[in-house]
């Protein structure tokens, strides 16, 4: 007959690990969000500018999209298609979405942190360790 191994880890190191895990997370979440917002503040003025500048595109398409309901309502409607040379705008380029955790996931690290601040245990046991171990 095999002895049953009983390993534990120390929930303090475990603990030390998943904080600074939660943390570097939240840090690429914020990042990626302050820079998504940036872009999109570019992406608005570069819009502003083809608005204003219209006249000088060259119009590709131009197609009376009007239905029914419009007619009826004395509403006329138009889709066109404007460009302009590579060089009029310059588009801004989007951030690189990083690998990061989901906000789902976040809020999970982060209640598992509370669950194990709130332990008396010195040690967890290693199934404790492997359902967390993919946030290390």
């Amino acid at each position: 007959m095999s002895k049953q191994i009983s390993v534990k880890v120390s929930r303090v190191k475990l603990l030390e690990q998943l904080s600074e895990a939660f943390r570097k997370a939240k840090a690429l979440r914020d990042e990626y969000d302050k820079a998504l917002v940036e872009y999109n503040k570019k992406i608005e003025g570069v819009e502003k500018k083809v608005l204003n500048n219209l006249g000088k595109g060259k119009v590709t398409e131009f197609r009376d999209t009007t239905g029914h309901y419009d007619r009826v309502n004395k509403v006329i409607e138009y889709r066109f298609t404007v460009t302009f040379p590579d060089t009029f705008f310059v588009k801004p380029e989007a951030p690189d979405y990083p690998t990061m955790l989901s906000q789902y996931d976040l809020n999970e690290l982060e209640q598992i942190i509370k669950m194990l601040e709130l332990c008396d245990s010195d040690t967890v046991s290693t199934g404790v360790y492997g359902n967390v171990a993919r946030y290390l």
